[in-house]
C-alpha cells in the first residue's frame, strides 16, 4: 500500500491505495471517497460497492480499492465538521453510504490524474464534498488570541499538557476547557492530542536522517510517549499502528498543512 498522510490543523487525512490487511476501526469519524470510480467496504460482514462512505466512530470495516486510488478524512467527532455530520448526515445511523455516481454529477472533484494532492487541493475536496452532503460552504475562522498564545507555549517551552498550559495562561483546567470551547467548538483534549501529532510531524519533515531512536525523540519532545505511544495514537485514530502505516511496501509521506485557522460550515 502506498499512502500519503496529511496532518491539517483540525483534521486528518489519507490518501494512497487502500486495501487492508484486517479489519479497521478507529476513533475518529472517517469520510471515504473514490477517487476514479467506487471502492468495496466490507460492513457487518457484507461487501458494499460506493463512491462514498461516512462512518462514526469504532465501526468496523475492511476497504478493498480494488487498484485505485482512494482519499480518506479522519474527523474528530467532537470538532464543528463531526457535529455537523453528525446532526445532518448520519443522524441516528453509524454509517451513510452513496453509491449513485450521478448523485455528483458536475460536481467537478474528481481528478483527471492521480498524483500526490497538495494539501491545499485535498482541503478545497473536502470543502465540496461537505457542500455536497451538507448544504454548507465553507468559512474560515481566524485564530482567537487564546489560541495563539496556547500555540507559543507548546512550541517554545513544550507544553503539551492542559493543567501545564492552564498554570502558564494564568487559569484553572476548568477555565481553559470552557474558553477553548466556546472559541473553537472544539474539546482542549482533542485539540492538544491533534497538536501533539501537528507538532511532531512539522519537526519531523526537518530531519535529514531518520532511524528509530531519532523519531523516539521527536515524539518525546513532542508531548507523545514514545514511538510505542505514537503506534497507540495512530491504532485509534487511524486504525493502524505508525509503524506498520509507514512501513508499506512501497513507502509514505507525510505533509503538514501550517494554515493556522479553524474551519467551520455555515
Amino acid at each position: 500500500m502506498f499512502h500519503h498522510g496529511y496532518v491539517f490543523q483540525t483534521m486528518l487525512a489519507e490518501a494512497g491505495l487502500l486495501s487492508d490487511d484486517k479489519v479497521r476501526q478507529h476513533q475518529t469519524m472517517q469520510l471515504i471517497y473514490g477517487v476514479n470510480r467506487p471502492f468495496r467496504i466490507r460492513l457487518n460482514n457484507e461487501w458494499h460497492k460506493v463512491r462514498f462512505c461516512l462512518l462514526d466512530v469504532a465501526v468496523p470495516h475492511y476497504i478493498s480499492g480494488d487498484g485505485d486510488w482512494q482519499y480518506c478524512f479522519y474527523i474528530y467527532p467532537d470538532s464543528h465538521t463531526g457535529h455537523l455530520l453528525k446532526s445532518t448526515v448520519l443522524k441516528d445511523s453509524a454509517v451513510s453510504v452513496f453509491s449513485r455516481e450521478d448523485r455528483f454529477a458536475g460536481a467537478n472533484i474528481i481528478p483527471s490524474v492521480v498524483r500526490p494532492i497538495a494539501p491545499f487541493e485535498l482541503k478545497q475536496l473536502f470543502e465540496q464534498v461537505i457542500f455536497l452532503f451538507t448544504g454548507k460552504e465553507s468559512r474560515m475562522r481566524p485564530d482567537q488570541p487564546l489560541i495563539q498564545e496556547l500555540r507559543k507555549h507548546m512550541l517554545e517551552k513544550d507544553i503539551f499538557s492542559s493543567k501545564g498550559l492552564a498554570e502558564l495562561c494564568g487559569m484553572g483546567m476548568e477555565e481553559l476547557s470552557g474558553q477553548f470551547k466556546r472559541i473553537t467548538e472544539f474539546s482542549l483534549e482533542s485539540w492538544l492530542l491533534h497538536q501533539r501529532l501537528m507538532v511532531f510531524f512539522e519537526r519531523l519533515e526537518k530531519q535529514e536522517l531518520l532511524s528509530d531512536n531519532v523519531v523516539d525523540s521527536l515524539t518525546r519532545q513532542s508531548g507523545i510517549a514514545g514511538l510505542d505511544g505514537l503506534d497507540r495514537l495512530f491504532l485509534d485514530l487511524f486504525g493502524i499502528p505508525y509503524r506498520k502505516w509507514t512501513n508499506s511496501t512501497v513507502g509514505s509521506i507525510i505533509l503538514t498543512d501550517r494554515q493556522e485557522e479553524f474551519p467551520c460550515f455555515i
